[in-house]
């Protein structure tokens, strides 16, 4: 279906985004009340429903993963730009402080709107993550211990 071309092409470039840093991008691709949750209690976990927050989060996972990047293992689209669903299976890549490298799985689960996130859910091993929190704490990286950025 073309239409779901259209929407794979906006999410792939989305997720470049992520990939290259370019948060401001990314937090762009939301309606400006769009839900933002992420799995867990973490310091990276909680639900956002303003830009402000979603902006925050962003800037979190930036001081926490530096250099963070996700490989698109599947997509899963249904309906149409104007509403619709994306599930994306994915791997995500870090390094800790040493530079080692650091691997998790989830699931991003977007709900379309007017060709924009009207909501994204973050799904992942919350296990394998506290792992890697754990391994960043006793490399001092004080923002892991940070609560979940909800508003």
């Amino acid at each position: 279906m073309v239409l779901h071309g259209a929407i794979r092409k906006k999410i792939l470039g989305a997720i470049d985004a992520l990939n290259r840093g370019d948060f401001d991008t990314v937090t762009n691709t939301f309606l400006p009340d769009a839900e933002h949750a992420f799995a867990g209690n973490s310091c990276l976990g909680g639900t956002r429903h303003t830009s402000a927050g979603r902006k925050a989060w962003y800037e979190r996972l930036r001081v926490v993963f530096p250099g963070i990047r996700f490989d698109v293992d599947r997509i899963y689209i249904s309906g149409s730009p104007w509403n619709g669903a994306v599930t994306i299976e994915w791997t995500t890549h870090v390094t800790d402080r040493a530079g080692k490298p650091l691997v998790n799985h989830g699931v991003f689960v977007f709900g379309l709107a007017s060709s924009k996130a009207k909501s994204l859910h973050v799904y992942l091993d919350t296990a394998e993550e506290e792992r890697i929190f754990a391994i960043l704490r006793s490399q001092g990286v004080k923002e892991v211990d940070l609560p979940p950025i909800n508003d």
